[in-house]
């Protein structure tokens, strides 16, 4: 499982990547520089805790829903009166 930490490492390259194509600098550097604290702590140790392994799904889907609700917008007609037929 001491892995992980690489599969996160390389998962926050890619997002880094991508915020940087989509104009986003400052999302890059921070996923950056969390890809390089996980790198350290891949180096470093050779086991994770038990608690971390166990935390693991509910952090990734956190993580998934922080990413994917980036891309939400409003309806356009937000605001609107709505009248029945009056397409």
């Amino acid at each position: 499982m001491h892995a992980f930490l690489l599969l996160v490492t390389i998962a926050l390259l890619v997002v880094a990547l991508l915020q940087y194509r989509s104009g986003h600098p400052v999302v890059a550097y921070v996923a950056l520089g969390i890809a390089a604290l996980c790198l350290w702590w891949f180096l470093s140790t050779d086991e994770l805790p038990q608690q971390l392994i166990k935390a693991a799904p509910y952090a990734i889907t956190l993580l998934v829903m922080a990413l994917a609700s980036q891309n939400l917008r409003m309806p356009k007609a937000d605001g609107l009166i709505y009248r029945k037929g009056g397409g």
